[in-house]
């Protein structure tokens, strides 16, 4: 996915492309020279690492999301005191 959104492909895929000056900027790319491109992946090693990576920055996101809705319950529950006048502010 790197790949692509870091201009990867378009990088690779100028290298072929002719522009015809009939095209009105449109590349001509053929269906051979657009299959032989190579896309560059990291190693399964790596591919791995990153998933774990990802997968425990979604731990913590969701860990930090439970501990966001407790925080407002707590508040919430605190301002009803307060409003109902169980509790005062000094």
């Amino acid at each position: 996915m790197h790949f692509f959104e870091a201009g990867g492909l378009n990088r690779e895929i100028s290298k072929i492309a002719q522009e015809g000056a009939r095209n009105h900027g449109l590349l001509n790319v053929s269906v051979t020279d657009f299959f032989d491109v190579e896309l560059h992946f990291p190693s399964i090693k790596e591919q791995n690492d990153i998933s774990n990576m990802l997968n425990l920055v979604n731990t913590e996101i969701e860990l930090l999301k439970t501990k966001k809705s407790l925080f407002e319950k707590q508040k919430k529950g605190l301002m009803q005191k307060l409003l109902t006048g169980k509790v005062r502010v000094n």
